[in-house]
């Protein structure tokens, strides 16, 4: 039986650190993409580190320039939507739709990029990264694409439910 030790956990500042060096998302083959992938990028995208004496803390979460619930559930709901557009279609009219719908998913990291330029509607950078890779990791071919969207919906949706504990209402 295989333990975790204190020593073998990362804190949220590593975990923090090393999304932002690799910047690239989890292989969807990885068991553990809903899991500790999925918590990891909500650590990343909150910000939910907390300075104390120069050493970050893993517990009492303060974050910085700190993205909200709604902003988080304002994007999830969009990549909902598009999905559930794309379950209302079938086969043939999918791939009919598929460039519409497409364009669509590429808006999204646009619409990211814009608001995290904003001054009265901050989105954090890392949240944005998050979209821009989300839509990246999206191929254009039909198939192939819907079944990477759905993949990102999965996790994204596993990212809403680990970053509860870290953001503001």
């Amino acid at each position: 039986m295989e333990t975790n030790t204190v020593k073998d956990k990362k804190s949220n500042q590593d975990i923090y650190d090393s999304i932002k060096r690799e910047r690239k998302l989890p292989d969807y083959n990885d068991p553990e993409y809903l899991g500790e992938h999925a918590s990891n990028w909500a650590i990343f995208i909150t910000k939910a580190i907390k300075k104390n004496n120069s050493k970050f803390q893993t517990q009492n979460f303060e974050t910085i320039n700190k993205i909200s619930t709604h902003q988080i559930r304002r994007y999830y709901n969009e990549f909902k939507s598009i999905e559930r557009s794309i379950d209302s279609y079938n086969n043939d009219k999918i791939k009919e739709e598929w460039l519409n719908i497409y364009h669509r998913i590429k808006l999204l990291a646009a619409k990211a990029k814009y608001e995290s330029k904003r001054q009265m509607i901050y989105l954090p950078w890392e949240f944005e990264l998050f979209i821009s890779l989300c839509v990246k990791s999206i191929p254009s071919d039909c198939e192939k694409g819907i079944q990477s969207f759905k993949n990102i919906c999965l996790f994204f949706e596993a990212i809403v439910g680990y970053s509860s504990q870290y953001t503001k209402s």
